[in-house]
């Protein structure tokens, strides 16, 4: 076959394959756009939804209500469906999520009325005290008898209950103290019934605020590791390795994380 009889089936070869690479280079960037959406898109939903759990913990850490321990409990399971199949995002966040529990109320945490009444008693001794030796007297202060009764009782009744005793009848000691006040003049805010309290409410109540604590080192804590756990499993979302590697510098994730941790 002579040159002029193959020129034109080269040229169409020629043709054809042009045509190929341009149908495969189109494929394979039209495949790379497609993902590349897809993973951005993704991307930004668990950067929303690490955003609206660290929100939701605020939250209850603030005020412990059955609305705003539902709220961690809902955005906990979002976490769990955008960090699918898990890992250490999810695992940390099912454990904050289960130091909800240990959480006690605003009306537990405040001074109870026994405490209240116990420090005005206090404050009632140490001003009046100051006050004595401020004009060079030795006098004792009006009340100091009974600040010093009520620690003794209340000492007694507290040392009783970790022998696991029961508590005294403090009937007779309440009465003669209340008898001697009347006789005194005492004033009318007193009430030495409620400064001796309960050894065994003061008890419970030391524990639930302990646990209360604990539960809030908890979930502080949590917070931190929370977001370095989500940075490092974003970052690795483009190289698939399921989160090891950390979140470069100046990029626009980066950026952002740093967004998210400054809140905590």
């Amino acid at each position: 076959m002579t040159n002029p009889e193959w020129f034109p089936l080269a040229t169409a070869a020629a043709t054809a394959l042009a045509a190929l690479v341009a149908a495969l280079v189109a494929l394979r960037s039209a495949d790379l756009s497609s993902r590349t959406t897809f993973q951005s898109s993704y991307t930004k939903d668990r950067l929303d939804v690490v955003g609206r759990f660290l929100d939701a913990v605020d939250a209850v850490l603030d005020d412990p209500t059955l609305d705003t321990r539902a709220r961690v409990k809902s955005e906990f399971l979002r976490v769990r469906v955008v960090f699918y199949p898990g890992g250490p995002p999810v695992h940390i966040a099912k454990q904050i999520t289960a130091a909800l529990e240990n959480l006690a109320g605003r009306d537990l945490l405040r001074p109870s009325d026994e405490e209240q009444m116990l420090h005005k008693l206090r404050k009632d001794v140490q001003d009046e005290t100051a006050a004595i030796e401020e004009h060079g007297g030795d006098a004792e202060p009006a009340l100091g008898w009974v600040w010093e009764e009520v620690i003794k009782l209340r000492a007694e009744d507290d040392q009783a209950l970790k022998d696991g005793k029961q508590e005294s009848d403090r009937e007779q000691e309440l009465h003669e103290i209340e008898g001697d006040l009347v006789g005194l003049g005492a004033p009318d805010w007193l009430q030495v019934r409620v400064a001796l309290g309960s050894a065994q409410r003061r008890e419970t109540l030391r524990k639930l605020r302990q646990r209360d604590q604990e539960a809030r080192n908890t979930m502080t804590a949590g917070r931190e590791e929370f977001v370095t756990a989500a940075g490092e499993w974003l970052a690795s979302l483009l190289d698939g390795h399921g989160g090891t590697a950390r979140v470069p510098r100046g990029t626009r994730r980066y950026r952002r994380l740093r967004l998210l941790s400054s809140r905590s």
